[in-house]
């Protein structure tokens, strides 16, 4: 079964906001879209067990997490106001 992220929520940023994933160094990113839903991680980062999720927002604001798991794991990310939430408490604040 192919690895999938699944976008629950957007907010924060001006609309709207695009959303990617990339490689860990923030480099061959695919563009997932606009909308919450669950989206299918690209070939190149089936087997990846370290990725960035980057969102960049209609005035060019980026923010981005690296997220790193392995197979037996997995990430919750959580929106409260402009701070996203991992399932461990880690942040992501925009910038």
């Amino acid at each position: 079964m192919p690895y999938s992220i699944d976008i629950l929520n957007i907010s924060g940023g001006t609309p709207p906001v695009s959303l990617f994933a990339c490689d860990e160094f923030g480099n061959n990113c695919t563009f997932l879209g606009t909308t919450t839903g669950t989206y299918v991680l690209p070939a190149l980062l089936q087997t990846a067990t370290t990725i960035m999720v980057k969102t960049v927002d209609s005035t060019g604001c980026i923010y981005f997490k690296i997220l790193t798991c392995d197979e037996e794991s997995y990430f919750i990310l959580t929106e409260l106001g402009d701070i996203l939430e991992t399932e461990g408490g880690d942040s992501i604040v925009w910038f």
